[in-house]
């Protein structure tokens, strides 16, 4: 759930990547396979993508979106 209305595309991720971290917290989240969060997809326009995090022993948190998929 997006907190403003017409965001940009990096405001968008921001917030969801955020919201996610916090769902992914709790003790009955089940977390996706190589991801520290929950299923997480965004919707922007006409268009998705799946996010996921992995903790990077030297880099530390690493996030990852899929190629960019059009919603038909």
């Amino acid at each position: 759930m997006l907190r403003k209305g017409k965001l940009s595309l990096e405001d968008a991720l921001e917030q969801t990547c955020e919201y996610a971290q916090r769902l992914s917290k709790s003790p009955f989240s089940q977390l996706e396979q190589n991801s520290l969060l929950i299923a997480t997809y965004l919707v922007y326009g006409s268009y998705y993508t799946r996010i996921t995090a992995t903790n990077h022993p030297t880099a530390g948190l690493i996030w990852r979106a899929e190629p960019w998929q059009f919603v038909f």
